[in-house]
Order: structure tokens, then C-alpha cells, then sequence
């Protein structure tokens, strides 16, 4: 699943090629096409978590969710096919081109007013590429008593106590910490807690470049991995050497969801 860095980089891709821009046509899923939105401008793309927020005009927003599968596809002005159309979670099409979305978990079209009550949106937590990202909020959204028997593993993935982590961030946190992904939440200090997501945020910050996600050397190497350069720690590393002990890296399902979690049991203890 696309991460918060991955769509924060697709916003900024996409606002050169949308904004400023008039709809000449707007298909979204569950309403097919839309014709009251054609000649609407399109005012601003922004991102909250893993969801990408397309402003039309001055009252509507189209609210795109990638999930597991999603993917984007630009294509040149008039070449959109109504195949294309019929096929896309959603699609906008411009005098510049189209942009279509194509396998989304979620696009959804609202008026602006009613974004912040939406059930998606509102139960996010703090999103932790905002520039000051309210710790002690997502401190006391980690304590909550039903998260308490949850593992940190689990809880780094809860969209409803930070914003903007998935999987491959949720193995390399825990990782670069030393963090048992099995421990439980009852059982970690406020300190450790908070630390997991203040890293979780620094890396989703180094990470919003062109190129593939790096957390090895993400703050010597700041550019993108160079072929053969090591990228990550342990995310999908499953029986190569661990990069700091070289015991085999472990890798196990984990939570309600059964992702994938990598771990190192000697750097961060047997589990």
C-alpha cells in the first residue's frame, strides 16, 4: 500500500499538470460521469495520511484512497477512451491531458464543507508530515485502553494514532529502534512510543524526493539509492543478513490484517 510519502509525492507531481486547470470531464466510480463539475478549476491537490484531496472550484473535493492496489495513469489530451473511463476508480480530464486513477480502494466526490466530518478523514490522527506534527496527541491516542494489549507492531499501522505510516515504514521504525514489534503497548515507556513516530515522521520527510524510499543512510545519502545500494533495513529482506549483526532477518504475519512484519530477532530481540 502506498505510503504518506508516496501520495505527498504524487500531490506534487500531479499540481503542475492540474491546478490551474478547467474539468472537461470528471468520471468517479460510484457516480459515473459528472457532468455539474465540468468547467470547474482545479484549485488545489493536497494529502492528509495516505488520501489525496483534488479541490474543484471553490465547494467540491474528490477524496482518493489508493489501498492496496491503486495506481495512476496520465494520458494525453483527447486520448481518453470511454473504456478508460469505465475501467478508473475516477478520472479528471483536462485541456492538458487526464489523469486517471485506476483500482483505488476509495474516490469518493463531497462538498468541501463536509470533508472534516468524514468518517475517513476525521478519525485520522496527527499527520506526521505536517511540519509540527502534536506528539502528546498521538501519545494519548496510543494509551487508549482498548489499544493497551495491541502490539507495536499493530499500532504503528493504526491510521487513527498517526497518519502516514504502512508497512514497509512500520519494520524499518521498529528496526532502526530496536523495537520488539511483538512488545505490547502496556509494556513500552511514553518515551519509546513517541520516539517510534518522531522517526516515523523524520523518514517520511527524507523521503519526499523522486526515486525509490530509502531509510539506510537516509540522512548521509539524502539522494536516491544508487544501483546496489542498500535501501532498507529489513522490509522484505526475509533470510538475508541483518546489515548491523548479519543473523538472518525473520518475517512473520502480523494483527487483524496479517501484514508482513520483518524483524531481526537478534538486534531486536527474539519474538
Amino acid at each position: 500500500m502506498p505510503e504518506g510519502d508516496t501520495i505527498h509525492n504524487l500531490a506534487t507531481r500531479l499540481r503542475p499538470l492540474l491546478c490551474g486547470e478547467q474539468v472537461t470531464k470528471l468520471w468517479v466510480r460510484e457516480r459515473g460521469a459528472v457532468a455539474a463539475r465540468v468547467g470547474d478549476e482545479i484549485t488545489d491537490i493536497e494529502t492528509k495520511g495516505k488520501h489525496l484531496l483534488v479541490t474543484l472550484g471553490e465547494g467540491w473535493v474528490l477524496r482518493v484512497h489508493l489501498g492496496m492496489k491503486g495506481r495512476v495513469r496520465r494520458f494525453a489530451a483527447e486520448t481518453v477512451s470511454d473504456h478508460a473511463c469505465f475501467a478508473s476508480t475516477a478520472l479528471i480530464e483536462t485541456a492538458r491531458g487526464a489523469i486517471g486513477v485506476f483500482d483505488a480502494a476509495q474516490a469518493e466526490l463531497t462538498p468541501r464543507r463536509w470533508l472534516r466530518a468524514q468518517r475517513q478523514l476525521a478519525s485520522l490522527g496527527p499527520d506526521l508530515l505536517c511540519r509540527h506534527v502534536d506528539y502528546d496527541d498521538v501519545l494519548n491516542r496510543a494509551r487508549a485502553p482498548e489499544r493497551a494489549e495491541w502490539t507495536l507492531g499493530e499500532l504503528l499501522l493504526d491510521q487513527r494514532v498517526a497518519a502516514g505510516i504502512g508497512n514497509v515504514y512500520k519494520s524499518e521504525i521498529l528496526f532502526m529502534q530496536g523495537a520488539n514489534p511483538w512488545q505490547r503497548v502496556q509494556d513500552t515507556s511514553d518515551a519509546s512510543i513517541k520516539a517510534l513516530f518522531e522517526l516515523g515522521s523524520e523518514l517520511l520527510h527524507a523521503n519526499l524526493r523522486p526515486g525509490s524510499r530509502r531509510t539506510v543512510g537516509h540522512k548521509t545519502r539524502p539522494h536516491a539509492p544508487l544501483p546496489g545500494e542498500d535501501r532498507l533495513w529489513v522490509y522484505g529482506q526475509t533470510r538475508r543478513g541483518c546489515l548491523k549483526c548479519h543473523s538472518p532477518i525473520s518475517s512473520r504475519r502480523q494483527g487483524p490484517q496479517a501484514r508482513t512484519t520483518y524483524w531481526c530477532r537478534n538486534c531486536q530481540s527474539d519474538a
